[in-house]
């Protein structure tokens, strides 16, 4: 598979298995924006998909650098830039 076929298969393939394609899997109006911010190019390879730096989930922002594992997200603000 290509990368593409990759990110496509996680993201909207994966919506739609679980019958949520309405509201997530893709960016669009209207969707939840779920996406994350790469250092490195997702169509690199595999291991470009290990360099995170922001996660937003529903429009909350979670900084890769503030992760501890084990501990609950601690959220950023909206707009926040850090």
């Amino acid at each position: 598979m290509t990368m593409m076929d990759v990110l496509t298969a996680a993201t909207h393939h994966g919506a739609v298995a679980l019958g949520l394609e309405e509201t997530i899997g893709t960016l669009e109006p209207g969707k939840h924006a779920n996406i994350v911010f790469l250092r490195q190019d997702p169509l690199a390879g595999p291991e470009s998909l290990r360099s995170v730096e922001l996660t937003v989930k529903r429009g909350t922002l979670y900084y890769r650098r503030d992760f501890v594992l084990g501990a609950p997200p601690r959220p950023g603000l909206p707009g926040e830039v850090r």
